[in-house]
């Protein structure tokens, strides 16, 4: 019963467009029942993903491997489907304990709802990622770890940015570097709507991007020990500061659609109308497919903090793979060691960036010359971006979406806390945020 409403949230959840990274799939899947493996010798491994990108990432990954490992193939059962079809019926396999594919992906906002057992239905990656700890983002480890193991890595930092409109700037005479504060963004902003008219900032009312980076760069979560966290004082200022820019400051507005990837909101990123935004490193693949009238306008930049000793990021959304516990035992090093290989190594983190356009998870990558090469994304957001990716990898920590209740906690937030004080205004932030710890409080209890 407690996964089912775990899932019911979660289902709730994706309804607003929380889905992080990559959702592309169109539903057609690869391989299946049918399936003749093709490279002779090669061991065949069953994966399920959410993501065509991810698909194609990974039959690099097969590609790549196999290239290294001639003694060694193996073959991919690719399987692509929707985002939550494939988690309903990957919690249902590893219930049931048949029909779960060797290798799966999960997007971090599922995690809670398999990691929170006490025998978690994957098999431990720390020792072959043990190789590669040194120059990974610790970050994009430790949110997939329970009970002392690690079950996988993410594609991508998912770094939260600030991206700034060079157009809007110019036009107002300012200069986003200058803002190392965010009582410095305000001053700017009630300067850029009086000199432009356009407004300083576009922010979410249903969802928390916005909201759990500001928390999260001040070393806050949503939930504490299993249980909610969402009044404290760094909450409430943060969602203070988001209340009164709109309607006390008047220098932000709630964007339309509400959140970072609806569709109203696609449409707005390719005008002026806003000066910056904030949204994870896997947005600047929007900018780039959706609004390319927008090259060379937009520039990403660390986030303001509150205050010195604060992180100048957070991190964002991601997915992991797990190898499931159903895969043959025979096979199981070898599947453990072809996703330590296909998300941790040099060669596919480099990939990360060069194919999916997500900032990778190792730091030698982030620093190596050779994705350091004109680009489509290089030549959209200028030559700095990967100084300033680096610049603030260390800074990525982020709310633990698999801790226990933090379902209940993200989706009692969106549904019912953010309409409250940022859309409609019936509340102020902090009478708010201590109702809903009250009542979330009640609810867990």
């Amino acid at each position: 019963m407690k996964k089912l409403v775990m899932l019911f949230a979660f289902m709730a959840i994706l309804l607003v467009g929380l889905t992080a990274c990559d959702n592309d799939s169109n539903g057609d899947g690869a391989g299946g029942d049918d399936f003749e493996a093709s490279i002779e010798g090669a061991t065949v491994f069953t994966f399920w993903t959410f993501g065509d990108t991810h698909a194609t990432y990974f039959q690099y990954a097969q590609e790549m491997w196999n290239e290294n490992n001639p003694d060694r193939l193996i073959e991919l059962d690719i399987s692509v489907m929707p985002f939550g079809a494939m988690h309903e019926n990957l919690l249902m396999a590893l219930q049931s304990g048949t029909g779960a594919p060797d290798l799966s992906d999960i997007e971090v906002g599922m995690t809670g709802v398999y990691l929170q057992e006490a025998n978690v239905p994957f098999l431990p990656q720390n020792e072959v990622l043990a190789p590669f700890m040194d120059n990974l983002i610790y970050s994009r480890v430790q949110m997939y770890e329970a009970n002392g193991y690690y079950f996988g890595v993410c594609y991508h930092v998912g770094s939260v940015l600030m991206f700034y409109n060079r157009y809007l700037f110019e036009q107002a005479d300012l200069d986003w570097n200058d803002i190392v504060t965010w009582d410095d963004f305000v001053e700017m902003g009630h300067l850029m709507r009086e000199r432009t008219g356009a407004y300083m900032i576009q922010v979410e009312g249903a969802n928390v991007f916005n909201w759990e980076a500001m928390i999260a760069q001040q070393g806050q979560d949503f939930t504490l020990n299993g249980r909610p966290n969402i009044a404290t004082p760094e909450a409430i200022r943060a969602m203070t500061l988001i209340q009164d820019m709109v309607y006390e400051y008047e220098i932000a507005r709630v964007m339309p659609g509400l959140h970072i990837d609806s569709e109203e909101f696609y449409a707005e990123i390719t005008t002026n109308n806003f000066a910056s935004l904030i949204a994870p490193a896997w947005y600047m693949g929007r900018y780039l497919n959706l609004a390319p009238e927008q090259a060379g306008n937009i520039a990403i930049a660390p986030l303001p903090v509150f205050e010195s000793g604060n992180n100048r990021s957070a991190s964002a959304g991601g997915t992991m793979t797990v190898v499931t516990n159903q895969v043959d035992e025979e096979n199981a090093d070898l599947a453990l060691e072809f996703v330590a290989f296909a998300k941790a190594s040099y060669e596919m983190s480099a990939l990360q960036w060069n194919l999916l356009g997500f900032d990778p998870v190792r730091r030698d990558v982030l620093q190596s010359p050779a994705i350091r090469v004109p680009s489509a994304a290089l030549d959209y957001f200028g030559e700095e971006t990967f100084d300033v990716l680096y610049d603030i990898a260390a800074e990525t920590t982020g709310v633990r979406m698999n801790a226990e209740n933090a379902f209940t906690v993200r989706d009692h937030l969106i549904t019912s806390v953010l309409p409250n004080i940022i859309v409609e205004r019936t509340q102020d932030a902090e009478t708010a945020l201590r109702e809903a710890q009250e009542l979330l409080e009640s609810l867990i209890d």
